[in-house]
């Protein structure tokens, strides 16, 4: 009787085997791999050329697809999925049949930049790690505002991208009686829209309408618009501000993107964007109409910027702000167009003088936004 139990216990032991390994998988030496798999060889690129390794390369080297390949006994190539997960040092093969393995690694690229597109974009991380994030607001007159950090990721993770859009141009006429001139169009993700001017009764004016601002670029965990996120600032980790709009009579520019606050425009006497005001959250404030030139508007911004109004040097908007204060946000700070400063950590401010439609670190953006988001390493 004892023999027979004995018996029935192994039994039920090696059932239980082989239900936990359904799938025929053994783990060796860190590879979890089909145990029909007769051989495995590892192999790193160096130079123009791969050398043979034992151990699992660390990142930035990912699995070259393109060159791993299984093969059967008479060398002919076979059907096979391969997996690699980076962040467990893990490779799942499944192979068809008894099967030499080589698998070949390469020097991954992990910048993903992000150019101005209109819509919403999407980062889905990919690995455990650091990541440094860039954020350039977009033009109006006054240019776009520069913001970084760094921040720990999970995989998995998805990050919504915003990328503001630059203003649209405003339209002038010459014109006798009762033209209207119309401002321009604000950017996307916050810009404010120019004021139109004409209307005069009599006489031959050029008339010009106010320019749009440049939208803020931003990054959260959350979906949408950065004006729809004012009930969920907790989702927002990065702003960078949008330029204010130029007043149609050319008398004073926009003021440029922040930093901890917008720039002011001009004599503008509408308040600026701040950290906790400003004309609107994530949304700046329109240019007014008048009689021959339009007001311009103010750029968006974690706080939109107001708009110009009247004429002349009270007729551009102001820039919108930045924002970097989020906890988990460290190694940070922005930089604006001969801007205010600040050294609080969470708010630290450099003013710079340099502006580039292509983006660089620590430079003011002019045309549309952008946005980087590199694994550090």
């Amino acid at each position: 009787m004892k023999k027979i139990t004995y018996i029935i216990v192994v039994f039920l032991l090696i059932g239980i085997f082989f239900i936990l390994n359904k799938n025929n998988e053994i783990t060796l030496d860190e590879v979890k791999i089909s145990d029909n798999i007769f051989n495995l060889s590892m192999y790193i690129k160096n130079g123009d050329s791969y050398e043979e390794i034992y151990d699992f390369p660390d990142l930035p080297y990912i699995l070259d697809s393109e060159e791993t390949k299984c093969i059967d006994e008479d060398g002919n190539s076979i059907n096979n999925s391969i997996m690699y997960d980076l962040n467990n040092k893990i490779i799942l093969l499944e192979a068809n049949n008894t099967s030499y393995c080589y698998l070949y690694f390469k020097e991954g690229t992990f910048v993903y930049d992000y150019d101005f597109t209109g819509d919403i974009q999407t980062f889905d991380v990919k690995f455990d790690g650091n990541y440094l994030l860039e954020t350039w607001g977009a033009q109006g007159s006054g240019y776009g505002g520069y913001s970084r950090g760094e921040i720990y990721l999970t995989k998995d993770t998805t990050l919504y991208v915003v990328v503001g859009g630059k203003s649209g141009p405003s339209r002038g006429y010459i014109y006798y009686v009762n033209t209207t001139s119309y401002g321009g169009a604000g950017g996307y993700n916050g810009g404010g829209t120019g004021g139109s001017g004409g209307y005069y009764a009599s006489g031959n004016y050029t008339c010009t309408g106010g320019q749009g601002g440049g939208g803020a670029t931003h990054i959260a965990t959350k979906s949408g618009l950065l004006s729809s996120l004012s009930t969920s600032r907790e989702d927002i980790i990065i702003v960078s501000g949008g330029g204010g709009g130029s007043g149609g009579a050319g008398y004073c520019g926009g003021g440029h993107g922040g930093g901890f606050q917008g720039n002011k425009a001009g004599s503008n006497g509408n308040a600026i964007a701040t950290q906790v005001s400003g004309y609107a959250f994530g949304q700046a404030g329109n240019g007014t109409n008048n009689g021959v030139e339009g007001a311009g508007a103010g750029g968006g911004g974690y706080f939109g910027g107001s708009g110009g109004y009247s004429a002349r040097e009270t007729a551009c908007g102001h820039g919108g702000s930045g924002y970097i204060a989020h906890p988990n946000l460290l190694n940070k700070y922005m930089t604006c167009y001969s801007c205010a400063t600040s050294n609080d950590v969470s708010t630290k401010t450099l003013s710079n003088t340099c502006f580039s439609e292509e983006p660089q670190k620590d430079c003011s953006k002019s045309g549309n936004g952008y946005a980087r988001i590199s694994l550090l390493f």
